[in-house]
């Protein structure tokens, strides 16, 4: 599995779940504000929740790295190239699905508020299905376009 273009569904579902997390989290951690728990501690737990915005970004693009990266150790047939792309995009039509979920859940009533706080992972899910497409795209080419006929790499 690892490299494969499948291991795509993996990366959308770590990424929702950054994002879900952060949100909730903050939201929970927010909502002791105000009462006698209030301090130093919560604050700084509030901050380092605000930090989690980095790590959607840092979780998609350690995901490509990785399955780039170990897609090209992998022994397989140049004809699985076509079925690589049909699988890229039905992933990236199921990361779209994924976002509109993400982002309707970002402008709810309850979380509407906290989105500002992290636009870089409300940016992320806006174009997750454009980066889908693009690491499932360099995926299958690091499965690919860097082989001999024997099947070794030829870089």
């Amino acid at each position: 599995m690892k490299g494969s273009v499948i291991m795509l569904a993996f990366v959308i579902i770590i990424v929702f779940l950054i994002g879900l997390s952060t949100f909730i989290g903050y939201l929970f951690l927010s909502s002791f504000q105000g009462t006698q728990l209030d301090g130093t501690i919560l604050n700084q737990g509030i901050n380092a929740i605000k930090l989690f915005d980095y790590l959607t970004i840092g979780a998609l693009v350690a995901s490509a790295i990785g399955t780039v990266l170990s897609a090209l150790f992998i022994r397989t047939h140049p004809s699985l190239f076509i079925f690589s792309m049909l699988i890229t995009i039905f992933l990236a039509i199921f990361a779209s699905q994924i976002s509109n979920v993400f982002l309707q859940f970002a402008d709810s009533t309850i979380f509407s508020s906290i989105s500002s706080y992290f636009k870089n992972t409300v940016s992320t899910f806006q174009n997750l299905p454009s980066y889908i497409l693009i690491i499932g795209i360099l995926g299958a080419i690091g499965l690919y376009a860097f082989r001999n006929r024997g099947g070794e790499m030829g870089i």
